[in-house]
């Protein structure tokens, strides 16, 4: 299949057109015409340009790309950047980057997926993730457990909200500026990857539990299961590869 068709099916099917997103969404660099295997990951490394090429993939599709709007003008192939889009170029592999669409998405996004694993179906869209109820409250023990076993490592807990979790808002990555806004949904406990300093008193002082379970960690499930929906819808075999990391 052509890169290109892979790639604008893709960008429909994410609705990229919809986020204002600070990410390049979309090809970054080009390579090859013909794609006959993919390579999903979270976040580009040379470690996952050499998995592809273990694989034998033409494609690498990440979360988390090379080229970003912050990187400023005039832009300037040096240093980091200039090593990782050369070994691209010498093997010819094309990068394509998803990132707030492959958040967002109610179906294959990283937000829709952690419900999906902690067991919550009903959910109502919060900002880039989503919030939902359980039918009965479980401890906040129990609920810190659940979280923990769809996770590589564990989440760490700042229990300043109610021992009895019934209200979840998760958004995954790091979202600590959502935190006021978990609250207002009412929910008894908020999801994210990564929670900074002044976040904690936050939690605090507006009695909420805030889970940090890791950047990383929370959005493997989006190239997950991205890989899954190429392989299943485009025929294309794709396989998620996994470089551990604990933030």
């Amino acid at each position: 299949m052509k890169c290109r068709d892979i790639t604008d099916h893709l960008e429909a099917y994410l609705r990229c057109s919809d986020f204002d997103d600070y990410c390049v969404n979309g090809i970054q660099v080009e390579g090859q015409t013909e794609i006959t295997r993919i390579v999903t990951g979270v976040s580009v490394s040379q470690r996952l340009f050499e998995a592809a090429r273990k694989h034998e993939a033409e494609l690498i599709i990440v979360h988390h790309g090379l080229f970003w709007k912050s990187l400023g003008t005039p832009f300037a192939l040096t240093g980091l950047i200039r090593n990782r889009v050369s070994q691209l170029l010498k093997n010819n592999l094309n990068l394509a980057a998803y990132h707030l669409p492959l958040d967002a998405h109610p179906v294959i996004g990283n937000n829709a997926r952690i419900m999906d694993l902690l067991g919550i179906s009903e959910r109502h869209p919060f900002d880039i993730g989503f919030w939902g109820e359980y039918s009965k409250p479980v401890s906040a023990a129990d609920f810190q457990d659940r979280l923990a076993t769809i996770l590589p490592n564990p989440p760490v807990r700042f229990p300043f909200g109610n021992q009895r979790i019934r209200r979840i808002a998760v958004i995954s990555g790091g979202a600590s500026r959502n935190i006021e806004d978990a609250a207002d949904t009412g929910a008894d406990a908020f999801v994210t990857g990564e929670i900074s300093e002044q976040a904690v008193r936050i939690a605090e002082e507006l009695k909420i539990n805030c889970f940090a379970a890791g950047h990383y960690n929370t959005e493997r499930f989006g190239p997950m299961a991205l890989a899954e929906y190429i392989t299943g819808t485009l025929a294309v075999p794709a396989i998620f590869v996994d470089i551990p990391n604990p933030v």
